[in-house]
């Protein structure tokens, strides 16, 4: 069965969402927390365009070009960063596996000594 629509695919990222109705003439929005070049707005389900449709460079305000009308649904979706946590580079990997590499061939005297299903890794 074809599908329609939007593709499947999981995203991960976080994002938040702030929705709100416009008052008549307004131009801007406050008390937001976005990166500005992480930021989609909509109005009445339409997709703006930055810099021509709005202007949103400070992390907490977005200023829209042309006043809003009473009532319109405004949606600001911003993606939010997020640190991972107990992560690992790959020096500090190899460093805790003592990995070691000779001619080419990577090789872990930590792993050669490790037991495997009761016998050594080495066989």
């Amino acid at each position: 069965m074809s599908y329609i629509g939007r593709t499947g695919k999981v995203s991960r990222r976080a994002e938040e969402k702030v929705s709100f109705l416009a008052t008549a003439g307004q131009t801007v929005k406050t008390g937001l927390s976005y990166i500005s070049t992480l930021v989609t707005v909509t109005v009445n389900g339409i997709t703006l365009t930055d810099v021509t449709d709005y202007t949103a460079t400070n992390g907490n305000s977005i200023t829209f070009t042309v006043a809003l009308s009473a009532n319109d649904e405004v949606t600001v979706t911003s993606v939010k960063t997020f640190v991972i946590a107990d992560h690992y580079t790959r020096a500090q990997v190899n460093s805790l596996l003592n990995f070691e590499v000779d001619g080419g061939v990577a090789t872990s005297t930590y792993l050669a000594t490790q037991s495997v299903n009761g016998g050594s890794a080495n066989g």
